[in-house]
Formats: structure tokens, sequence, C-alpha cells
């Protein structure tokens, strides 16, 4: 369990870095009449619910990820166990 928190930990961190920064880009990219159309507090809250959205869904895919390997594990050992 504290290696699975650990793993999801360092992969959340890098993937929210990468999706940050790519966004910081965008936003550098596009024309000042994009920035007067929009708040500030706008585009800062969709860069925060957009990146933990992200979070949540490789965390909810390595659970069940994990969750399969762990049911073929359980699945394979009583179909050997019950042969015998």
């Amino acid at each position: 369990l504290a290696m699975k928190t650990i793993l999801n930990t360092s992969i959340d961190q890098s993937i929210a870095g990468k999706v940050r920064s790519e966004f910081f880009a965008k936003l550098q990219s596009l024309h000042l009449d994009h920035h007067k159309k929009f708040p500030r507090g706008e585009t800062l809250y969709r860069l925060n619910t957009d990146t933990l959205g992200y979070q949540q869904l490789f965390n909810m895919f390595v659970s069940l990820l994990i969750a399969s390997v762990i049911m073929i594990v359980m699945f394979t050992i009583m179909f050997h166990t019950n042969k015998t």
C-alpha cells in the first residue's frame, strides 16, 4: 500500500507538472486579445480543475489496474489449488 501511494504521488506530480507546463506555454502563445476576453481567475481555475481531473483519472486507472492484477492472481491460485 505504501509503495502504491509513493508511486501514485510521484507520477501524479510528474503528470501535473507536464500539463501545467504545456498549458502555460499555450497561454504564452495566445494573442493578447484572448487574455483580455477571459478574466485571470477563470483561466487559473480552469488550469487547476483540468490538472486535478487528469490526476483523478490516472489514480482511478492505476487502482483499477492493480485490482485487476490482484484478481487474476487470486483466480489463478484458486484454480490451481482446486485442481489438486
